[in-house]
């Protein structure tokens, strides 16, 4: 009986999973396009500008911005190094010299 319980509830959950896909937008690129080809509808996001993407529209997609763009972190300004300055020259303790007796 736990088998066949088993069995059913497998089945139910094949059957009732949907496809699995893949995030559709990458987040490198700030703008994608929807494009409707013979394949199917998909999105491309590879295009960095609004622009780009409608001289690179034929007519078969419509282009919008990535929802999911995030832009990279701003480049660190460089930090002026400042050489180390010479160690300060220190002269010796005095010392009182004995005289050595002969």
């Amino acid at each position: 009986m736990r088998a066949l319980a088993g069995v059913i509830f497998g089945t139910a959950v094949i059957v009732g999973a949907g496809p699995t896909w893949a995030q559709t937008y990458d987040p490198k690129y700030p703008v994608c396009m929807e494009v409707n080809d013979s394949s199917g509808p998909h999105i491309d996001c590879w295009f960095t500008s609004m622009e780009q993407c409608k001289n690179g529209s034929t007519g078969a997609g419509s282009c919008f911005v990535n929802p999911y763009y995030k832009p990279p972190p701003p480049e660190p300004e460089p930090v002026a190094e400042i050489p180390p300055q010479p160690a300060a020259k220190s002269n010796p303790p005095a010392t009182k010299s004995k005289k050595m007796k002969q």
